[in-house]
């Protein structure tokens, strides 16, 4: 079993921007950072304190504001970065905004922030020291005072972070548990400016002059501070093996159980309660319980299905409304529907993402012209058809299941279709792969100078025509990736949309269960293409440690992650098409994951995933995975809550410094053939789980 030992964090998972909360609570708290880096430390406990713990304190130099000299320059990267971003060789010049029409609402928020400690009054006379901003006012829930930062922004160099949003835990939902939901109390306000940086921070108002002395709404590089504040508490509490997320200041629980979840609630509370956090208490859900409302979704863990939040499917709906009833909406009423339909995303399925392409194109056409947001125009009539499919299916309240979905049924038929420069043909094969018919014809005169995709989604098109009466379930090979990608999706290509469209129609009109897969064209073809990719995930087990562990457990019957330089056994499965394989992707297999044992070392990303699958067919496998407290996967390997730890059999860690990879010819997850964090590997067993 793993231990509590100093586990490095996760340094190289995706990352991605954030954006403003909807919400800003009126308590301000300002915590000395001496203060606030002994507490972390006593909350923390068994867990090694880092050289860089997070400061309460925020300065903008810091972070790549001011002259060049106060960048960071411990690393390579830093500085190149900064250097793209832009060359700084001195302050940023003051800026005096005009001050904004104001109201008493306004002017009483104003009144609260002043008295909370939140902004500070500072005399005119100080107009050449002080940076006044435009102060403008966000429409949410309630009214939020924000100030227009674009101008100091763009002096900032801000780092990206990975967030912990809604996709991050989907995998490690446990069936039928129990969750909780917290939100912090003026999260921004907790986090006071460095005294010398305040200035940067000026607006006025009704002929006053303010500065913020905390952490405002409207700073680009704010989301990256609060986040890494509170990344240590996340360690601390997913190393404890609980399972929590917090996205800016929106937090969740979720364990298996009653009573743990109710453990790991009063663990929280009582942690940032110590440490100066404090909470909405109108907006916490404390009572552990089977569903909850979180980032605007609904989570439903006894029926594991997850499904727009009232709030958001009512603004999604008034959105969709706006865009039907005007004739000729706006580029920015396109847009705002873009972003609902975004916002959404974990909820639609690939059949609804099809219609999400007309828009997309028009907005698209609109930014190339650079035409204004108040510019109007006419609907097209492909983006009156999305409309009207998103009026019914909001009309439905859409959901998608939490679990994995499984098809076990095998396909009759294959059709492997291609197209040449003047001719399409197709061969229709039974399961086993014997071939029943041949049929082809010439290209139309208009696809003769168009591109091979164009060709390639006719050749399905004319391949599912032809033989629409001999089939309902059928498996479509095809060289082409990208008509493999527009099957699924459509294109922003008007011409190449309508031509899925055809498919689409035909699959449904005819009752045809279609499923599309990518194959390699074969022979020195498919040297040339595996010439061109580049896999970061490709690290290799040591031959010496491979051998111990199958001395010790036993030899596993299939490498579900694999290709044909790095497989550990006769039959794999790997990422793309490869020499040898038995398969491409090991998540879109069934009787591997039902039977014999696995050698699972799957890229940093698909761990949590693999756990889930492995957990939903009662597998048996080798799992390898670092020990990143940090990451979402971790809580699974340390209590078990996806099931109960009775599904690790034994375990083995090997430490930091462990010569445990094949030396890398490219750079990859790891970069080196030494292990630079903890990494364990798993005996796991979920055939013979508990029973609940």
């Amino acid at each position: 079993m793993p231990t509590d030992a100093d586990i490095p964090e996760d340094r190289s998972a995706p990352t991605q921007q954030t954006e403003d909360q909807e919400d800003m609570a009126d308590t301000v708290i300002r915590l000395d950072p001496r203060d606030l880096h002994t507490i972390i430390q006593g909350v923390k406990a068994d867990a090694t304190s880092t050289s860089q713990s997070p400061s309460a304190t925020h300065s903008f130099k810091r972070e790549g504001f001011g002259r060049v000299t106060y960048y960071p320059r411990a690393t390579q990267e830093t500085s190149v970065a900064v250097s793209k971003k832009r060359r700084i060789e001195e302050d940023p010049p003051a800026i005096c905004a005009e001050e904004k029409d104001t109201g008493p609402r306004n002017a009483q928020k104003v009144d609260k922030l002043l008295s909370t400690g939140a902004i500070q009054e500072t005399g005119c006379d100080s107009h050449s020291l002080l940076h006044i901003h435009p102060l403008s006012v966000a429409k949410g829930r309630k009214l939020r005072l924000v100030l227009d930062l674009s101008h100091l922004n763009k002096f900032l160099h801000v780092p990206k972070i990975k967030l912990d949003d809604i996709c991050s835990i989907l995998n490690v939902l446990p069936d039928h548990g129990f969750m909780a939901t917290f939100d912090l109390k003026a999260g921004y306000h907790h986090v006071r400016i460095k005294d010398s940086d305040t200035n940067y921070l000026g607006f006025r108002w009704e002929g006053r002059c303010f500065k913020f002395l905390c952490l405002p709404f409207g700073l680009s590089s704010a989301p990256y501070i609060f986040t890494k504040l509170l990344r240590s508490f996340i360690k601390v509490w997913r190393a404890q093996g609980r399972g929590v997320a917090i996205y800016i200041d929106d937090g969740i629980i979720f364990e298996r159980s009653k009573e743990a979840c109710q453990d790991t609630i009063s663990i929280i509370r009582a942690d940032l309660s110590r440490t100066g956090w404090f909470f909405a208490d109108n907006k916490c859900k404390w009572s552990p319980s089977h569903s909850c409302k979180w980032l605007g979704f609904h989570i439903d863990l006894s029926s594991m299905v997850i499904s727009l939040s009232l709030d958001r499917l009512t603004k999604a709906i008034q959105r969709l409304r706006v865009m039907t009833q005007r004739m000729k909406p706006s580029l920015y009423d396109r847009l705002r529907w873009a972003g609902t339909l975004s916002s959404m995303h974990v909820v639609p399925d690939y059949v609804d993402k099809r219609f999400t392409r007309a828009v997309a194109r028009e907005i698209a056409a609109a930014q190339v012209k650079e035409w204004l947001l108040s510019k109007t125009w006419d609907k097209t009539a492909e983006e009156q058809i999305e409309l009207q499919y998103w009026e019914q299916k909001l009309r439905s309240s859409p959901q998608a299941c939490l679990k994995p979905v499984v098809d076990n049924i095998i396909t009759p038929h294959i059709l492997d279709v291609d197209a040449s420069n003047h001719s399409v043909g197709a061969i229709l094969r039974n399961s086993v792969g014997v071939i029943i018919s041949r049929t082809f014809r010439e290209l139309p005169e208009h696809l003769l100078q168009e591109s091979s995709t164009a060709r390639e989604l006719f050749a399905i098109y004319f391949a599912l025509d032809a033989y629409k009466d001999s089939i309902s379930r059928v498996l479509v090979n095809t060289d082409s990736l990208s008509s493999v990608a527009m099957y699924k999706k459509g294109s922003l290509a008007l011409h190449l949309h309508q031509m899925a469209q055809r498919i689409w129609d035909l699959e449904q009109n005819h009752n045809i269960h279609i499923s599309m897969k990518w194959i390699p064209r074969g022979g020195n073809c498919e040297a040339d293409l595996a010439s061109r990719l580049i896999d970061y995930d490709d690290w290799r087990i040591a031959d010496h440690i491979f051998r111990a562990l199958i001395n010790k457990w036993g030899q596993p019957n299939y490498d579900m992650f694999a290709n044909d330089r790095n497989t550990r056994c006769d039959i794999f499965f790997s990422r793309y098409q490869c020499p040898g394989s038995s398969g491409v992707d090991a998540f879109a297999q069934v009787e591997p994951w039902q039977r014999g044992l696995l050698w699972l070392v799957p890229p940093i990303n698909m761990i949590s995933k693999t756990l889930k699958w492995a957990y939903m067919h009662k597998s048996r496998g080798i799992l390898g995975c670092p020990l990143w407290k940090s990451q979402p996967f971790y809580p699974c390997i340390k209590s078990g809550y996806l099931q109960g730890i009775h599904f690790i059999k034994d375990s083995v860690i090997f430490p930091v410094g462990t010569k445990l990879f094949k030396e890398p010819q490219i750079p990859g997850a790891f970069g080196s053939e030494f292990s630079q964090s903890p990494f364990i590997f798993i005996l796991m067993d979920f055939a013979q789980r508990s029973q609940d």
